[in-house]
């Protein structure tokens, strides 16, 4: 919150799944109540890296819980989509 006052333009977070669904969920509603404008989640967990495959089951589960709650908030999403069909089809299930 206090960043927000201090700085006169949107304000975005992007942050990687947490241990599990509720957990994740969680953090991006604190996010979205302490003022940020956009939230980008990242397909993997805190820890991995590009070595481990994005975890998009867990990144659907968590936007089907915030997408009915926040329908017309900006949820970014990224890790590991190479082809624009994978990402057209995945923000068509998601309305990421």
């Amino acid at each position: 919150k206090t960043l927000k006052k201090e700085i006169p333009r949107p304000v975005s977070c992007k942050i990687r799944l947490l241990e599990d669904t509720q957990q994740t969920v969680d953090f991006v509603e604190t996010m979205i109540r302490s003022g940020a404008d956009a939230v980008a989640i990242h397909a993997r967990r805190v820890g991995h890296d590009s070595t481990v495959s994005a975890d998009w089951k867990t990144l659907e589960e968590v936007l089907a819980v915030l997408r009915p709650k926040y329908p017309d908030f900006p949820f970014l999403v990224n890790g590991d989509f190479y082809d624009r069909k994978e990402r057209s089809e995945f923000i068509e299930r998601t309305k990421a």
